[in-house]
Formats: C-alpha cells, structure tokens, sequence
C-alpha cells in the first residue's frame, strides 16, 4: 500500500482509511500501517469486521484523500 500510495503524492492528503478483515490486525497497525502513514493519528483506521468476497484474500485496505466528502443517511 505504501509503494501505491508513494506514486500519489502526499500522504497528508489522505482523507480516510479503511480495512476490511476478519482477523485480529492490530499488530500490524502498531508494526506497519501506524509508523508509514502518519496520515493515521489525524483521520483514524475504520475497521469493517467481515469477510471479504473474493476466496483466498483475507485482508483489503483502502485509502482515499478527497477535498470535500458528503455522506447521504438514507435511513
């Protein structure tokens, strides 16, 4: 994710971050994601306890850095 995120630009422009995993993942929060993106202690990690769709692939994270983010509640 980092080798991806180097080809962006600026890890300060990142608005949100978001793992979707099943398994514990805290260590390598603490040990990889927390000391490379010091994005993190600004915005956070939401964390989507599921399963992912696709067989044989137990951890996704995504980031993504916009300006201006509106979330519609449709409930």
């Amino acid at each position: 994710m980092n080798e991806r995120l180097s080809q962006l630009g600026n890890h300060a422009l990142l608005s949100a971050i978001d793992v979707y995993t099943t398994h514990d993942f805290h260590h390598a929060l603490d040990a990889v994601v927390i000391p490379e993106l010091r994005s993190v202690s600004r915005i956070g990690v939401c964390w989507y306890p599921a399963r992912l769709p696709i067989e044989d692939i137990e951890f996704e994270m995504d980031v993504r850095g916009v300006c201006r983010e509106i979330v519609v509640d449709l409930t």
